[in-house]
């Protein structure tokens, strides 16, 4: 089984999320634009992973 490598926005996004949560108490537009902030680096960071894997790909037809 392959192992999935972690970016930045992956660590960002779970954070921000976590805050949102823990955060909950103190208001909700705070809770929820962290939560939202952790949604769109999560969105980034998915969309970056896709095209480096794209190249990836594309590398090994060209080599093979």
């Amino acid at each position: 089984m392959k192992t999935q490598e972690f970016s930045y926005f992956t660590d960002l996004a779970g954070a921000s999320v976590v805050l949102g949560i823990v955060l909950v108490g103190s208001g909700r537009l705070i809770c929820y634009s962290f939560m939202g902030a952790g949604i769109l680096f999560s969105i980034i960071g998915g969309i970056k992973m896709r095209k480096q894997a794209r190249r990836k790909s594309l590398v090994r037809r060209i080599v093979l």
